[in-house]
């Protein structure tokens, strides 16, 4: 009686375990992904903005000797 009472009590733990591996793996590769994309959409726009010629993209306000206006 003990012993298939212990056998069912760890293999109850053993399936929330197992369950709960796979989960974070999941969403430790989701994570990895969406950094990814993160990283290669701020590149992107970095690169943009370095290499286009000057005077393509308005500043959206005028700076002066005596601050911003």
């Amino acid at each position: 009686m003990t012993k298939s009472l212990f056998h069912n009590y760890f293999n109850l733990i053993d399936t929330n375990a197992i369950l709960f591996f796979h989960s974070n793996a999941a969403l430790e590769w989701l994570i990895m992904r969406v950094e990814a994309i993160q990283n290669l959409t701020l590149i992107t726009s970095a690169l943009l903005l370095v290499l286009l010629p000057q005077g393509t993209i308005s500043l959206g306000f005028r700076a002066s000797s005596k601050g911003i206006c």
